[in-house]
């Protein structure tokens, strides 16, 4: 009985087999780490992880964030990188042959980048740190506008690490520097993303449809709206 106990044992994995499971785990979370800057950069940029189908759609916790499918795909690959990167460590530090045995020391790390990047997204910081940034540039171009400026203005110029295609002032209140522009669901309409200085409640030039806005600090906010209708 004791020899059957011992031969259907499970036996620990080969040295080789183990050394090949940490270079796996190793390189998966580097590309995990990259994946999660690559994330980070881009929602520093309003509407580039947005996809307007989104505007409708419930897409549960990220819809908090307002990042749509783009970036609910690139979220759950950054948790399903996660998740195997997790596995492979395990395996490659479990040492022993009982499940108690797993190394926190292996497997925390690619947990915190997971958790660490959802967080960040979440409260906005990669794009409230490159406005901070950025914000100079914005402030000096505002203190430069004459008195007589037109209500709409084709910019194309770079502001800090923004492009800004288009600067409008709302008579409502507000002056509107567009960044970013894109579909509107499956429709003509477009979606517009930016930044704008005291905004007003109701709307934008670029339309007041699925119009949101967000501070950023000493009046600023980031916006986007639709021109489904005005």
């Amino acid at each position: 009985m004791e020899t059957l106990h011992s031969t259907n044992e499970a036996k620990p994995p080969a040295p080789a087999t183990r050394r090949l499971a940490r270079l796996a785990g190793c390189i998966l979370l580097v590309l995990l780490s990259l994946e999660a800057a690559a994330l980070l950069a881009a929602s520093a940029y309003p509407g580039v992880l947005a996809d307007q189908f989104s505007m409708t759609t419930p897409w549960l916790a990220l819809h908090a964030f307002s990042i749509g499918p783009y970036a609910t795909f690139a979220v759950l690959g950054l948790v399903a990188t996660g998740t195997v990167a997790v596995a492979v460590r395990w395996i490659a530090h479990n040492r022993d042959r009982e499940i108690a045995s797993l190394s926190w020391r292996a497997i925390l790390p690619p947990c915190v980048v997971v958790a660490a990047t959802l967080v960040l997204l979440a409260a906005n910081v990669p794009r409230r740190i490159a406005f901070a940034v950025a914000r100079p540039a914005f402030t000096g171009f505002l203190e430069a506008l004459p008195g007589d400026a037109p209500a709409r203005m084709e910019l194309n110029r770079r502001l800090g690490i923004y492009q800004v295609d288009e600067v409008t002032i709302d008579p409502r209140g507000g002056v509107f520097f567009r960044t970013y522009s894109g579909a509107d669901g499956i429709g003509p309409d477009v979606m517009s993303h930016g930044f704008c200085y005291r905004p007003n409640p109701d709307g934008t030039p670029f339309g007041a449809a699925s119009y949101r806005r967000s501070p950023l600090g000493d009046g600023w906010y980031w916006f986007q709206a639709s021109d489904d209708w005005f």
